[in-house]
């Protein structure tokens, strides 16, 4: 049986390269290398690194670490550890090897940034592959495997109290001195001394050419990392991505005029889509109506269900009565529904795509080749006609037991209800068809009112936003109606009144004030804004102002009848007036939105600029790159003082660029719609600026390539240094390591079971 010496001895003789290269080609270690690298980037946080037990037991290998896969906990410690703060777990922890994995990884500083670097990765791979190797040669003799790490960091060490830090080490140095393990009862500096008696640590460092040639392969590697984390790829391309933005916009702004031109390239176009796009809206808004109705009809109708199988439960007969009132109130606001909040107004006239009212199907062509979108009438007679019977049915009932009243309700539920889903169903397709038939026209090519447009979608939205707030504002007014009632102190609820006064006047100007330039839909009067074809698109009056303010006008907290009657009236009809109210300015947004943004060709522009406005933050945050963004306010430039040659190169961070994107745009916002030609102009000089950027940070991004290439072809040049570290080793170290294994022969020749190695008497022979 060969012994731990020859062994040794002979991985010593074997062709290291060779040995390492037939053990990487193994199944076993192809398949946990490949793993790593298919799931490092997939991974987004350390905390996901640190719950991948497959992941950490390789990271953790490479280090030789992997007994403390069971101890996360530190070794989430040593990896945040700051290596600057003497105190951190890293430096607390003597092991070296604590030091080398947080330094490598840097996860305190770069979360996984660093650990993603391809360096990193290849780093990683090459010490897991040579990690396990040493422990496939400790498995034929655990004393070969301790002899080869030995030989690998021993040259690394400067002073004792790292051999005592290091078990490995430790075990090392104490057999083969004849130290025995007791020491460890002693004070750390009492065992540093028995070692420096006996131990000349400084005859274990290489030569000074050896040591030269691996400093020179450790700075090359540190160059490759530095240059990787200093390209400024991702700032270039946002950069790039806003100046191409920008760039796209003028000259669509540029474009308009022939897009638009009567006797242009689109001379047939423009009578065709003049046409459409009062269509194209109408269809938006009387589907949208239609859609919301159908949704309220549909709650409407299991209501209904819901109480006739209320009313078929003997255990509810006490409340038939109020299951009736409940049933007949739904019903009429379902008519209702029908009636009057299906409608939508076009142009001053109401129409309703629900009640059968529309002479046909509407339709829009949108194209010189005759493509045409089409809304299809619809008529729910005939579920008013089940609803109405299912009424009827349900007043009759006299009991939980009136079988044939509550199955009559059942049966035209049963009936109504299929009517109103293919209604919908139609409704909603032929909402998405129009959808898809707008989407496929390039641009449309109408000359439109941009700057109306644009008022009347800012008035829509700032009458909803203020209806919102009018909302919140009645809601503390009727919780002061709610205490005013209570109170008994008359001085209490003139305080009380006193507050709602204050609250009333607020929610009256809220209500009376729009924006500046805006329209008011809060108030009674319609407002029309012109389209093509002689056309106008209305936003309805929702008559707040006057439904709010004839409440609030004589509303009194003085006493506790007229604080119940406020706080009743703003339950049972302020606040649901508000919500009615926003439901429909939301579908006169949707249509809006439309005009202003999609069909009108120069508001679409504008639409772009805004919403690059809105964007800027979050392009601009992409450019971060390993905890540095090239971008943003305060960046400093980045300096990659290279250890291999002593070349510096310089990436000059665009740190005015975000801030002057914002300020930029921000002015090119408030000019539109009015001035476009402003807008056009300060959008050129900033694509001009975002192109000057990019080019900066391209040609820094050249220059740090090329000397990440320059320093991987050195580093690829450089000797091979195989896995033991052979190369390293001081003759010293090798008669040491010698020692070492054939103290453990002896010992192991005597009593094959033990770990410990003999005496021996030969120490002062062997290092005289």
């Amino acid at each position: 049986m060969a012994n731990a010496l020859s062994l040794y001895q002979s991985a010593e003789r074997a062709d290291p390269a060779r040995s390492l290269t037939r053990f990487r080609s193994s199944a076993a270690i192809q398949r946990e290398v490949e793993y790593f690298r298919s799931q490092v980037a997939s991974i987004k946080t350390p905390e996901d690194l640190y719950k991948n037990r497959r992941m950490m037991g390789f990271v953790l290998s490479a280090y030789g670490l992997d007994t403390e896969i069971n101890f996360i906990g530190r070794i989430k410690a040593v990896l945040n550890s700051d290596l600057a703060d003497t105190k951190s777990t890293a430096n607390v922890l003597k092991d070296n090897r604590y030091r080398e994995i947080a330094a490598a990884l840097d996860i305190k500083k770069t979360g996984l940034a660093t650990m993603k670097l391809p360096a990193t990765i290849d780093r990683l791979a090459e010490r897991f592959v040579s990690a396990e190797y040493e422990k496939s040669l400790g498995k034929q003799d655990p004393a070969v495997r301790e002899a080869r790490y030995f030989a690998q960091n021993i040259g690394k060490v400067t002073d004792v109290y790292q051999i005592l830090a290091d078990k490995v080490l430790r075990k090392v140095v104490l057999d083969t001195l004849s130290i025995p393990e007791q020491i460890a009862i002693q004070p750390i500096e009492t065992q540093a001394e028995i070692i420096k008696r006996r131990l000349d640590i400084s005859q274990f460092r290489p030569s000074g050419t050896a040591a030269a040639a691996q400093q020179s392969r450790t700075d090359l590697q540190s160059d490759v990392t530095v240059l990787e984390r200093a390209q400024a790829a991702a700032a270039a391309t946002r950069a790039g991505e806003i100046g191409q933005r920008l760039r796209d916009m003028v000259g669509r702004y540029d474009g308009l005029a022939a897009l638009q031109d009567p006797s242009g390239a689109n001379a047939a176009t423009i009578p065709v889509h003049d046409v459409a796009i009062p269509r194209i809206l109408r269809q938006q808004g009387l589907a949208a109506t239609a859609e919301a109705s159908i949704g309220q009809l549909a709650d409407g109708l299991n209501r209904l269900s819901a109480l006739r199988r209320l009313a078929a439960d003997p255990a509810n007969d006490g409340n038939l009565a109020d299951y009736k009132a409940e049933f007949a109130a739904t019903a009429a606001a379902m008519r209702e529904e029908v009636a009057t909040g299906a409608t939508y107004r076009f142009g001053g006239q109401d129409e309703n795509l629900l009640d059968g009212s529309l002479a046909g199907d509407l339709s829009a062509t949108i194209d010189t080749a005759g493509t045409t979108a089409t809304l299809r009438r619809q008529d729910l007679s005939g579920f008013l006609d089940e609803l109405d019977a299912a009424d009827a049915a349900f007043a009759a009932v006299t009991d939980a037991g009136d079988a044939a009243s509550l199955g009559a309700v059942a049966d035209a539920i049963s009936r109504g209800g299929p009517q109103l889903g293919a209604a919908r169903d139609q409704v909603l397709d032929d909402r998405e068809a129009l959808a898809t038939r707008i989407s496929g026209v390039g641009n449309f090519t109408s000359t439109l009112d941009s700057v109306g447009l644009q008022r009347a979608r800012a008035s829509v939205i700032d009458a909803d936003d203020r209806a919102r707030q009018v909302a919140t504002s009645l809601a503390a007014l009727r919780q002061l109606a709610v205490d005013a009632a209570a109170a008994t102190d008359p001085a209490t609820r003139q305080v009380l009144d006193d507050q709602a006064q204050v609250a009333i006047a607020g929610i009256t100007a809220m209500l009376a004030t729009p924006g500046t330039g805006l329209d008011n839909p809060l108030g009674a009067a319609d407002t029309d804004y012109a389209l093509p074809d002689g056309r106008n698109l209305t936003l309805r009056g929702r008559d707040l102002v006057g439904t709010i303010g004839d409440v609030l006008g004589s509303a009194s907290l003085v006493s506790s009848g007229k604080a119940e009657k406020l706080r009743d009236a703003i339950s049972a009809d302020l606040l649901p007036a508000i919500t009615k109210a926003r439901a429909s300015m939301a579908i006169d947004r949707k249509v809006a939105d439309s005009a202003a943004t999609v069909l009108d060709p120069r508001g679409r522009i504008d639409e772009a600029v805004r919403a690059l406005r809105a964007e800027t933050d979050a392009i601009i945050a992409r450019a971060a790159s390993n905890g540095t963004n090239l971008l943003v306010t305060g960046q400093r430039d980045i300096v990659v003082r290279q250890k291999s040659g002593g070349a510096v190169l310089t990436v000059e961070a665009a740190s005015t660029f975000r801030d002057k994107v914002r300020a930029d745009l921000a002015g090119a916002v408030a000019s539109l719609p009015g001035d476009a030609a402003a807008a056009r102009a300060t959008l050129a000089s900033l694509a001009a600026h975002a192109g000057d950027v990019e080019s900066g940070l391209r040609a820094s991004r050249g220059r740090v390539d090329f000397a990440l290439t320059e320093a991987r072809r050195k580093l690829a040049a450089m000797p091979a240094v195989d896995a033991s570290g052979s190369a390293q080793q001081t003759e010293f170290t090798k008669r040491f390591i010698q020692r070492f294994l054939s103290l453990r022969d002896a010992k192991s020749a005597v009593d094959p079971s033990a770990g410990a190695t003999g005496k021996g008497s030969e120490y002062l022979a062997l290092f005289a």
